[in-house]
C-alpha cells in the first residue's frame, strides 16, 4: 500500500513537473502567463505550491527510508527462513538415510530369518526322516522277535503235554 502511494507521489511530482509548476509550459495562452506573472509577483501561490511540492518530496524521502528499512528486515527474515528451510532439508536428508539403511538393514535380518527358517525345517525335515527310520528299525527288530518266537510257540503248541504239565487227568 505505501508502494502504490509513493508512485502516486511520484506521478504527482512528474505531472507538476510537465503542467509548467517549476516552470512556464511552451503552450501557455497570454493569458495564462498573465496569472502565472501576478501570481509570481505576489508570490503567495508559487510558494504555497513550493512549500507543498518540498513537504511531498521530504515525505517521499521519510518513506523511502522506511521501505528500505522494511526492505532489510524482510531480507533478513527472508534469509532466516532460508536457512531454516535448508536445516529442515538438511534433517529431512538425513532421516531419509537413516531410514533407508534402516530398511536395508530390516530386509538383510529379514532374509537372515527366512534363512534361518529354512534351516530348522530342514532339520525337522531330516529328524523326521531319522525318526522314521528308527521306527522301521524297531519294527524289523520286533518283526525278527515276533519270528523267532512264533515258530517256538508253534512247536509248544505240537508237542503233547508232559506228565509233568499238569495235563493228566
Amino acid at each position: 500500500m505505501k508502494v502504490l502511494a509513493t508512485i502516486g507521489r511520484l506521478g504527482l511530482l512528474a505531472l507538476l513537473g510537465g503542467c509548467g509548476v517549476f516552470g512556464r509550459a511552451a503552450e501557455e495562452s497570454p493569458a495564462q502567463g498573465d496569472a502565472a506573472a501576478r501570481a509570481t509577483a505576489d508570490g503567495s501561490e508559487l510558494r504555497t505550491g513550493e512549500r507543498t511540492l518540498l513537504q511531498d518530496y521530504q515525505a517521499l524521502l521519510e518513506e523511502r527510508g522506511t521501505l528500505r528499512d522494511d526492505l532489510a528486515e524482510t531480507s533478513g527474515e527472508l534469509e532466516r527462513q532460508r536457512g531454516r528451510a535448508e536445516a529442515a532439508e538438511r534433517d529431512r536428508d538425513r532421516e531419509r538415510s537413516v531410514r533407508i539403511a534402516a530398511e536395508t538393514e530390516a530386509d538383510r535380518l529379514g532374509a537372515r530369518v527366512r534363512e534361518l527358517e529354512a534351516k530348522v525345517l530342514a532339520m525337522g525335515i531330516e529328524g523326521a526322516r531319522r525318526e522314521q527310520e528308527l521306527l522301521q528299525l524297531r519294527i524289523q527288530v520286533l518283526e525278527d522277535e515276533l519270528a523267532t518266537l512264533q515258530p517256538a510257540e508253534a512247536t509248544l503248541r505240537a508237542a503233547p503235554p508232559g506228565p509233568g504239565d499238569g495235563g493228566g487227568r
